[in-house]
Formats: structure tokens, C-alpha cells, sequence
């Protein structure tokens, strides 16, 4: 039996958590005539993360960008950009009490729920005082965003997209779900003469 090393098995588990973009827009339209972009940025201190992300991206890509409240506070942008975060969760580490000797949960040790961990990085120990067996387990952060390229006169829109993402921590999880997001941006500004 072939044995695979583990990168290949780390691959393979990254590209399954990735679930399949949702895109569309509306036909006929030139989006390489747009130039300015405002992003809408609701001030939710989740979404904060995302915004800037998103501008980095535009920016990156020759867009003149400004940062607005509302729709309503535009100043002759070509369109405006809506986001919605729909889900923002954390990446959370765990401690889980192990029987050394047959490898499953201790049954002398009664624990309701695991033990969450605090701090931004775990680092292998020999065992915390009184659960020297012990593991802990890391789950992935998660962002999924959807995002709507809108006329500012009309209020029509013209592209949307959607994308959940995983990510080891909450950094790379909103850094994977905008570019997945923006790879799929319509068009690149025009060069102005």
C-alpha cells in the first residue's frame, strides 16, 4: 500500500474546503470603462478586515477607489461595490483530555465541553497539569462573502459574486475568500489619455 506524504493529503484537504464560486453579470455591459470604485463600508468591525482587503485588491489594479458610508454618500464613482459578510468565524484551538493507552477519549475525566485555548498560535507541550494526555485540536476560520458591482445611477446591478473560504486563521481566511472574490472582478480600467 502506497502511502501518501502528508502535503499531498494538506492539498487535497485545502482544495476540498474551497466550495465553488457563484458569479454573474449583466450582458452587453464595458466594464473596462469603469475606472472609480467606492466601497461601501457599513463600519461593522467585521467586515473592517474585508473592506481594506478589497481595496488593497482594487487599488493593486488600477482602480481610483474611495471608501463610503452609504450609497447615497457617492461622488461621481463610475460604480460602487456592496459586501456582504454573511459569516466571519474564527479560528479556535481546543484541548481534549486522551487515554494514552488505547488512544480514545479518557472516560475518568468528565469534560461537558473541550477546553477552549486563548492566544493566537499553539505550540506543541508536554501536557498541561493534570491532563498530561491530552491533545489539542485546531479549527479552521471561515469567511463567506457576496459581493454586488451596482450602477450608482440607476442602482442596477451589474456583477455579483459569492465565496465561502477556509483558512488556517482569520488572516488567511478573509485574504483567500477576497482574491477568490476579485479573480473573477469583470474587466481592468481603461488607460485614461
Amino acid at each position: 500500500m502506497r502511502k501518501f506524504p502528508i502535503y499531498t493529503s494538506l492539498a487535497a484537504l485545502w482544495l476540498a474546503s474551497c466550495q465553488a464560486p457563484r458569479m454573474a453579470m449583466k450582458p452587453g455591459v464595458d466594464f473596462t470603462g469603469i475606472r472609480s470604485i467606492a466601497v461601501i463600508d457599513q463600519n461593522r468591525e467585521e467586515k473592517n478586515a474585508v473592506t481594506d482587503e478589497v481595496v488593497r485588491h482594487l487599488l493593486q489594479n488600477g482602480y481610483r477607489v474611495t471608501v463610503a458610508s452609504s450609497p447615497a454618500s457617492l461622488r461621481g464613482e463610475d460604480a460602487y461595490l456592496d459586501i456582504t459578510v454573511s459569516r466571519f468565524q474564527p479560528d479556535k484551538q481546543y484541548l481534549v483530555p486522551f487515554d494514552p493507552r488505547d488512544n480514545e477519549l479518557r472516560d475518568d475525566i468528565i469534560l461537558v465541553t473541550p477546553v477552549e485555548l486563548s492566544g493566537r498560535n499553539v505550540y506543541p507541550s508536554l501536557g498541561v497539569p493534570g491532563l498530561e494526555e491530552s491533545q489539542v485540536f485546531v479549527s479552521n476560520a471561515t469567511v463567506s462573502l457576496s459581493a454586488k458591482l451596482m450602477d450608482p445611477q440607476s442602482r442596477e446591478a451589474l456583477w455579483s459574486h459569492s465565496v465561502t473560504y477556509e483558512g488556517l486563521d482569520l488572516d488567511s481566511a478573509v485574504q483567500g475568500a477576497v482574491e477568490s472574490l476579485m479573480k473573477q472582478f469583470p474587466g481592468q480600467p481603461k488607460e485614461e489619455p
